[in-house]
């Protein structure tokens, strides 16, 4: 990925310096890149894998212990914005 990433912004600057000018921007730009993981942006829905956080597993106990069904207490935590 840093590899498409390095040729995609060359790509981008080649109408804007001379040849010269984007090997000596390619060559730093690769011996910086070699330090980063760069990953192209995603707006993919995932799945959520891990366990539900301890602050909210006591808030929907609390909201149990006040009498309120499952039905009710899916509106009252979903119908708010927070």
């Amino acid at each position: 990925m840093e590899n498409k990433f390095r040729i995609e912004l060359i790509t981008k600057l080649s109408n804007s310096f001379p040849t010269d000018k984007l090997k000596l921007i390619d060559n730093i730009l690769s011996s910086t890149l070699i330090n980063y993981d760069i990953n192209q942006k995603s707006t993919e829905v995932t799945l959520y894998q891990n366990d539900i956080p301890s602050e909210i597993k006591s808030f929907l106990v609390c909201k149990s212990m006040k009498g309120l069904t499952k039905s009710s207490l899916y509106l009252d935590v979903v119908g708010r914005n927070y």
